[in-house]
């Protein structure tokens, strides 16, 4: 097999475009508030994010079950039991590539360390701003898989974006970091989770959603995904790249009696966004409505901030003589 060459930017301007595209397409749309992401779409539905999500949709055993009802904080005590369970060693064989084994680093900032060992390693370089924002109104999960479940919007945030130099694709990096006092166990263990993977195929998921309705091709042929360990007490960062699965990391047959299944029990939709933007010439679909006048529906912010008619509709001429917009109602 030949190894692809380094310094490959035949697809990096690309990848820079259509995530600038998907980012204008849910202007005003996908938004953060009060250090969340949320949605905004239309009527009153609330948003949830892929972490809470996994940690409702994980099977506590009935010895964690015990811990979790006699704690104090019963929310706390779930989300650890979901966070705890590493990776086994058949799915890291089969789905999962050692990129960084445990070396040591020296600089304070582990960030710095991150950057370095990306690039010397793999060669992967920024693209895109930090911490991207996911979610669209068409992507709704039921909070609790039960039937009878309140259906609420999916939102997630990438850590880092990157573009690999020698494959020429769209890398999203999952970082984990933290401090630990067991000196001699492994990073894999530590830092390479079962919810940790199925969050980073979730965002992935979502990610080519997003894409799909900006009207930019990203397919999983497209994506690697990657996991970063950072451990600021043994001083050691890790790597791994694993596939894009998501019938086996978010189906309900692997690890079937840790985790309920998401994409494959219908509790993951996808609905009909068939209201398009009010604007003349516009031809995309709404997915933002104007609180003040509930009939209008834009497909973002900018779309909202044009021209209106004294009316209240959305211009189509502008009267130099009037000094004013006018709809093609009023003109």
């Amino acid at each position: 097999m030949i190894r692809p060459t380094a310094n490959n930017f035949t697809r990096y301007t690309e990848f820079q475009e259509k995530l600038q595209a998907i980012r204008e397409h849910y202007e005003g749309v996908v938004v953060h508030n009060n250090g969340a992401v949320i949605v905004r779409g239309n009527g009153d539905r609330h948003s949830i994010g892929v972490t809470r999500i996994l940690t409702n949709y994980y099977k506590p055993s009935e010895e964690e079950l015990t811990k979790i009802n006699n704690a104090e904080d019963h929310g706390r005590e779930r989300n650890f039991a979901a966070f705890k369970t590493s990776i086994d060693r058949e799915t890291f064989n089969s789905k999962f590539h050692t990129v960084v084994d445990e070396e040591k680093f020296e600089h304070y900032d582990h960030s710095m360390t991150v950057d370095d060992k990306l690039f010397e390693n793999q060669d992967l370089i920024p693209i895109g701003p930090a911490e991207y924002a996911l979610g669209t109104p068409s992507l709704v999960v039921r909070e609790q898989p039960q039937a009878d479940a309140a259906v609420k919007y999916i939102t997630g945030s990438i850590d880092r974006l990157r573009y690999n130099k020698r494959t020429a694709k769209l890398v999203l990096l999952e970082l984990k970091s933290g401090q630990t006092r067991a000196a001699y166990m492994a990073m894999r263990t530590l830092y390479l989770k079962e919810k940790h993977c199925k969050q980073l195929t979730f965002y992935a998921f979502i990610l080519q959603v997003m894409a799909l309705e900006a009207g930019v091709k990203i397919t999983q042929e497209d994506i690697e995904l990657v996991v970063v360990g950072v451990d600021t007490s043994k001083r050691t960062v890790s790597v791994w790249q694993m596939q894009y699965d998501p019938k086996t990391f978010l189906g309900g047959v692997w690890a079937g009696e840790r985790w309920c299944g998401i994409v494959d029990t219908g509790m993951l939709m996808r609905l009909t966004l068939d209201v398009f933007c009010c604007i003349p010439d516009c031809t995309k679909k709404a997915v933002w409505k104007n609180s003040n006048r509930p009939e209008l529906r834009y497909c973002s912010q900018t779309c909202r901030d044009k021209p209106h008619c004294n009316c209240g509709k959305p211009a189509s001429y502008s009267s130099p003589t009037m000094g004013k917009y006018l709809c093609k109602d009023c003109a």
